[in-house]
């Protein structure tokens, strides 16, 4: 929300707007009064149509000229709230003024909006009035203790007399204040009249990230490295993964855990020495040279027989 009684602008040293020793139409000086005289803080709208862009200060100028004709000199609230919130301190709190219209004149603070709030016009307070106006009553009701004005003495106008102002649109919102918290519950159907001249809302602060951590890697039991060209190409916990890289890489040596050099005995584990068996002794052949030597004869006889019988049948031998 934006500060906007820290950007007040003080119009008391208008001569018009605050006239000083002026006589009113009683005939008196200043009005003066104790600020221990405040009582009450009445709240009023200046039933005039608010334009959306206007110049507030020629605009309370005319509504004081308006005031001089008929209550009195100087324009009669002692804060304006035009429709940015812009605060206007126009007279002193020891000035009292014909505001209320009643014996009550003498005792209350008067604090005036500018918009017509009730028919036929409507009008309705902008976020902007409601917010400073809820500022502007914190600092009368908290922070001036020499004045006994204090929450619950926050009054429309129509309280002190038969008068609709504050505006059917701003009255119950005031009657409704008895605290701080009251004053800053702003109606949730009010809206900014120039939302552009609030500040903007902060930039949230991206979210503070975790550092990323390092995963830590699982512990791994390394009890053989293969070794190529003097450079580790290779670490194991099974001889067995060992072996098959030494062989894959055709490396050079598979060192154990201790650094020794154990090449020679995974060499034996995984590829042992084939031993071939002894050459078995000749076989006997003297059972087929004997069988061989009769088949031989057998046929030779029997050629001898043929050719035998071949000649007796030629020279008719045998035959008598």
């Amino acid at each position: 929300m934006k500060n906007y009684f820290g950007e007040m602008i003080d119009l008391t040293g208008d001569s018009y707007l605050n006239p000083r020793g002026a006589a009113y139409g009683d005939g008196s000086g200043t009005h003066q009064r104790a600020e221990g005289a405040i009582t009450s803080i009445a709240i009023h709208h200046d039933a005039v149509i608010r334009p959306h862009d206007y110049d507030s200060a020629a605009r309370y100028r005319s509504e004081a000229s308006g005031h001089y004709d008929s209550l009195g000199p100087g324009l009669q609230y002692h804060y304006k709230i035009d429709n940015v919130g812009q605060i206007f301190k126009v007279r002193p709190h020891t000035t009292w003024l014909y505001a209320v219209g009643s014996g009550e004149n003498t005792t209350c603070l008067n604090i005036c909006l500018d918009g017509y709030f009730h028919p036929p016009h409507n009008q309705m307070p902008t976020r902007e009035q409601y917010e400073a106006l809820g500022q502007l009553l914190t600092f009368l009701c908290e922070q001036q203790p020499q004045f006994p004005a204090t929450w619950p003495a926050v009054r429309p106008h129509a309280s002190y007399v038969g008068t609709a102002c504050a505006g059917n649109n701003l009255n119950p919102w005031v009657y409704a204040i008895n605290s701080k918290a009251d004053a800053l519950n702003i109606p949730a159907n009010a809206t900014y009249d120039w939302p552009e001249y609030q500040p903007s809302a902060p930039i949230p602060a991206p979210p503070v990230q975790a550092p990323e951590v390092e995963p830590t890697p699982p512990s791994v039991e390394i009890n053989y490295r293969v070794f190529k060209a003097g450079k580790q190409i290779g670490a194991y916990k099974t001889d067995s993964n060992a072996w098959n890289k030494y062989k894959a890489e055709s490396a050079d040596r598979i060192d154990d855990s201790t650094g020794k050099d154990v090449t020679s005995q995974l060499k034996a584990k995984y590829e042992p020495e084939v031993i071939p068996p002894a050459p078995l002794p000749p076989a006997d052949q003297s059972h087929d040279i004997v069988k061989d030597t009769n088949e031989k004869v057998t046929a030779i006889l029997a050629l001898v027989n043929w050719l035998v019988a071949a000649f007796k049948k030629i020279f008719n031998l045998g035959e008598k």
